[in-house]
Parts: structure tokens; sequence; C-alpha cells
């Protein structure tokens, strides 16, 4: 396995995984689902406008195995200042240097490598992000109506402290987290 940052040739194969990896109350199961996109796709544009050094693609000889979407605080302001979304709203409101971990999506999210294809996505971030003197990071879990266990499980295994709870647009309750670097 190959983690490296994406690239405009990367982002077909990414938007296959997102849109294989999304989950809507739409769907006849979605309530069984313990971890997905819970209703927040992307477009190809948005993939495009999303990349950065942050935005890395895991790959094999067989293709992508998972990707991550991440901003530092730069990249972020820059690109999403005054967003209509709440969440992102929030996120406007840190102050220092940090790294938004945006979205992780693995190809096979219920094979036995997923975890670890995850945990090399968040790890490889989060080098790249001490390299560049980052302080902290920031990511949102999905509590309700769908709980996106495994996000919420890897999140914990790797120190990260929910700080807040919010509910955005459709009745959606976010989680965010943080881990500290310092």
């Amino acid at each position: 396995m190959v983690i490296r940052e994406a690239t405009y040739v990367d982002l077909q194969d990414i938007l296959k995984l997102v849109d294989s990896l999304q989950v809507s109350r739409d769907q006849p199961d979605w309530k069984e689902k313990t971890s997905g996109l819970f209703e927040y796709p992307k477009s190809f544009d948005e993939l495009n406008e999303a990349l950065n050094p942050y935005f890395l693609i895991a790959k094999s000889g067989n293709g992508p195995l998972g990707f991550s979407i991440s901003y530092d605080s730069n990249f972020f302001n820059k690109k999403f200042k005054n967003s209509p979304f709440l969440e992102w709203k929030r996120i406007e409101e840190e102050r220092g240097d940090f790294l938004y971990m945006d979205q992780l999506g693995v190809a096979k999210p219920d094979s036995l490598g997923a975890g670890r294809i995850a945990l090399n996505l968040f790890n490889h971030s989060f080098e790249k992000a001490k390299s560049n003197n980052l302080e902290y990071a920031l990511a949102y879990v999905c509590l309700e109506p769908l709980l996106n266990q495994r996000s919420k499980n890897i999140l914990e295994r790797l120190d990260f402290k929910e700080i807040e709870k919010m509910e955005i647009e459709n009745k959606i309750l976010l989680g965010l987290y943080k881990k500290d670097f310092k």
C-alpha cells in the first residue's frame, strides 16, 4: 500500500469510492449501517477544489484502497470562509494552526484490513501536520440519526476527545472531536 497526495488523475476513482460509501435515509437498510458518509456527497468539482497537500489516497496495484480529505487552517479559511454550513462556520471560529479532517473512506469498509488502511491514512495526515507545526486536528462524527460507530471508535483510539455536539440541517447531530499534537 502506498499513501500519497491525491491528484486530479485520482479524482474519478475517489468519486466512485465516495459515492459507494454514501448512506442516506432513502436507503431501506440505512439504520443498520455502522459507518459511511451519511448524507454527505461530494461532486467531482468539489473534490477538485479540495486538492491540497492533505488530500491523500491509499493505493495498491489493484487500485484505490481509501482516501482522506483534510485541510490545514490556512487552506480551510481561504476556501470555505463564509460557508453556509453550520459545521464549517464552527470550524471558522478555531484559532491557531490546525488540521480539519473532512472525510475519510475505505473501499471495503467491512474487510479485515479496513481499520489498518484508515489508521495509516490518519497517521500519514498526522505526520504531515506535525512536520508543518500544526497544533491540533479536528474531525466531525455523525451521531444521529446514524451513529458512525467505526469513525467514533477510531477517533477515540487515536486520542481524539469529543469537545461539543451540534445539530445541523436535516436533524443531523454531529460530534466535534479534537486531538492535540503538542
